[in-house]
């Protein structure tokens, strides 16, 4: 069977492709473009178009919520101001105003006086008179009279008279300015009974109240008694829901006070019973019963509260709506009950009330949730049927290819097309490839040859197994390993698109310091990952690591070269033996120069310090004529430091980093390179070099430099390869 790479008398000894071509099926580029193209756009359209769907039905919604809300406020603030005005009205009315300031001025300063002496008093009979006479043009609970400190000294209601009602500090000053008003539901002193078809035993009331002035000072008020439940309520939820409705499916409209209580009636009490926010009792309806208060659960499935009521927050309406103006939301929050709702608020100064209109999310978004999952399920279904033809379309394919083996040279390995050469090195041969289908860019890397060895096949599989189990996007990404018919070894790897560390020195000098950091932190993440899962590296150097500005994203760091790397177990010291010196001597450790079998995870520090020892001074930490000079200095010379080495003033914490690595005794080395890492992220220039820094110096310094030789023989601008050069000369092997 013929090689998978032919072999010819090149100059170079190794490996040339001949690209022959191969049969094609005629219909396969119109299912890929299908499957690859079009089911591309429909993804993205669709997507698109849900969006678009969710933004129309938000923006619906929205308008809806707003104008009922503005609807109910209207309705709300008409009721009110007329139930001010006939409070002015009554008070105005000569046969109420005058018995009820003599009342007032016979009861004087007194605290409190008995209800014999009140009724006794002839003004309180011309009061009674003149005040049932007045509120009888109107639907109403009755009236009270009340003095300075809110204790009723007149009523129709003669259960009330001499008890005190707790009116609220903002409705008292503006009685005080002489100013009409109407309270929000209060606590009744004692049960009142009321008749009709809300008849009810007990509850709130609402006080329509107007001062009753001597001079510029307030006496008292006259109130008329009003029904928060068959009044108030009923503007702004005037719809019931039946026992067969499920609520939630039409928006609601509730009022509440700055104490997070509600004030008006909601129209499903029986769930609000059902869940525990209202007692059993049928006469207590949720007005000062319910607190809109957010329980952290879906009470309504039963889950349980995060913490007791009155430790609950508000909810985010009612936390937006006490700070006073008005607000909405369409992302969606809970509500009273904990269920997801969108809503829209507004808040009353003048009767210090909030005013909110809530649907759930369930109920407003159910129609675009629908649609939505009949579009996907529609794209899935075109998914499946693509994937099906290319499973198809791959099977005809391996027929075509095998055909063609048999008196034809292949270019095709796997499923990647094998294009020039691009490096060799002792652990094999890498090639710029494609794949077929994906038209994407590839390294593939094969063990060919005289390179078969035991040693060489376990070393080349350990290498490929310990790169692909990293994840890290500072990491070269492993696509693909396998092994040909004749026995030869490959794997497939991301194609990186820039020049190393080593390049950007030689071509470009010293780097500034915040560049340096910046830097040698993604490759401190990237070797983070691989020693957390017990790799060590051990040829960490300036030639192996890259950079590139691929997809906008500048000065991104790939770390090449995992051909030296060293787990740590028995199989792996086997592989490693001491007798060998593997690794680059200017950038080895002083224990990995003595026993390579003895280096850990503290001699990738020793390296990583060294590159950016280098990286900032533009020269090495130790130069030699020969790699046993080198090996020699990493032994039993002391680094200089790099402002000395320069001649120039550099930062001394960066400096202080690097010299800690560099220390002959591993024990006296940052423990870790995690503590490397943020040792550097604590340096003053960390946050100095940007993506906007970056950018600039790959559009203004690299690309006005940078001549790019098309020589295919080029090979110093290597890929994202885990490989070694053959001819590197700081390179000594066993």
């Amino acid at each position: 069977m013929p090689a998978l790479f032919p072999r010819t008398d090149s100059v170079d000894g190794k490996a040339n492709l001949r690209p022959t071509p191969t049969a094609e099926i005629p219909w396969r580029r119109i299912v890929v473009v299908v499957a690859f193209v079009l089911l591309p756009v429909i993804v993205v359209a669709t997507a698109w178009l849900n969006s678009r769907l969710n933004g129309s039905l938000t923006s619906l919604t929205r308008g809806s919520l707003i104008e009922l809300l503005s609807a109910k406020v209207t309705s709300a603030e008409l009721w009110l101001d007329d139930q001010r005005r006939f409070a002015e009205q009554v008070a105005s009315d000569p046969r109420v105003s005058g018995p009820a300031l003599e009342l007032l001025s016979q009861l004087g300063d007194r605290q409190a006086a008995s209800l014999g002496e009140i009724l006794g008093a002839e003004s309180f009979r011309q009061l009674t008179i003149g005040l049932n006479a007045a509120v009888a043009s109107q639907v109403n609970l009755g009236w009270v009279v009340l003095d300075p400190q809110g204790t009723i000294i007149a009523s129709d209601r003669e259960r009330l008279m001499t008890f005190s009602l707790d009116v609220p500090q903002e409705f008292s000053r503006r009685l005080n300015r002489g100013e009409s008003t109407v309270s929000y539901a209060l606590a009744t002193p004692v049960p009142l009974t009321t008749s009709g078809p809300q008849s009810r035993s007990g509850g709130p009331i609402m006080l329509a109240m107007s001062p009753l002035r001597s001079g510029v000072t307030t006496v008292g008020c006259v109130a008329v008694v009003l029904d928060p439940v068959a009044g108030f309520s009923a503007i702004l939820s005037p719809e019931r829901v039946l026992p067969s409705q499920e609520k939630g499916e039409k928006p609601e409209t509730y009022a509440f006070n700055r104490a997070g209580r509600m004030v008006s009636q909601i129209r499903s009490e029986s769930q609000l019973r059902r869940i525990g926010l209202l007692p059993s009792d049928a006469r207590m309806t949720s007005v000062l019963n319910v607190e809109v208060r957010d329980p952290g659960a879906d009470l309504t499935r039963d889950e349980r509260a995060s913490n007791e009521r009155s430790l609950q927050p508000l909810t985010l309406m009612a936390g937006m709506a006490i700070r006073g103006g008005h607000g909405e939301n369409f992302d969606g929050y809970n509500d009273y009950r904990g269920v997801p709702v969108v809503g829209v608020w507004q808040w009353l100064d003048d009767y210090e009330i909030g005013i909110a209109t809530e649907i759930e999310v369930a109920h407003a978004y159910a129609p675009t949730r629908l649609l939505g999952r009949a579009v996907w399920t529609l794209v899935g279904i075109i998914s499946l049927a693509s994937l099906g033809m290319l499973a198809v379309l791959g099977r005809e394919r391996r027929k075509i290819r095998k055909a063609s083996r048999a008196g034809m040279g292949k270019r095709s390995l796997g499923q990647y097309e094998i294009g020039r050469r691009i490096g060799c090195g002792g652990m094999g041969t890498v090639y710029l490839g494609q794949h077929e289908l994906l038209r994407r860019d590839v390294a593939v890397k094969v063990l060919q040859g005289n390179e078969l060895s035991p040693r060489a096949i376990s070393r080349f599989e350990r290498e490929v197994q310990a790169t692909a189990k990293l994840r890290h996007p500072n990491t070269i990404a492993i696509f693909d390993f396998g092994r040909t018919e004749d026995n030869e070894f490959f794997y497939v790897m991301e194609w990186v698109d820039g020049i190393t560390l080593d390049q950007l020195i030689r071509d470009y000098g010293r780097q500034p310091p915040e560049r340096v950091i910046y830097l040698l932190l993604q490759v401190c993440g990237s070797l983070s990952e691989a020693h957390h899962k017990g790799i060590v590296h051990r040829d960490v150097k300036p030639a192996n690591i890259m950079i590139t500005a691929h997809s906008e994203l500048y000065d991104t760091v790939k770390l090449l070269d995992f051909g030296l790397v060293k787990e740590l177990d028995s199989e792996s010291t086997i592989l490693t033996v001491s007798e060998s010196m593997t690794g680059t001597p200017t950038y080895m450790s002083p224990e990995a120069v003595r026993d390579a079998a003895k280096s850990d995870h503290r001699s990738d520090l020793y390296s990583l310090g060294a590159v950016g020892y280098a990286l900032l001074t533009g020269v090495p930490v130790f130069e030699g004529g020969s790699a046993v000079d080198v090996c020699v200095k990493q032994l039993h010379e002391e680094p200089v430091r790099p402002s000395t080495r320069i001649g120039s003033r550099l930062p001394e914490d960066l400096q202080n980093v690097l010299m800690s690595c560099l220390r002959k005794f591993p024990e006296e080395r940052p423990r870790s390179v995690d503590e490397l890492a943020a040792t550097l992220q604590n340096c003053a220039d960390a946050a100095r070099w940007s993506m906007g820094e970056a950018r600039r110096w790959w559009e203004h310094i690299y690309q006005a430099s940078e001549t790019l030789d098309d020589d295919p023989g080029d090979e110093t601008l290597l890929s994202g390869d885990v490989f070694e050069l053959e001819l590197d000369p700081d390179r000594t092997r066993a």
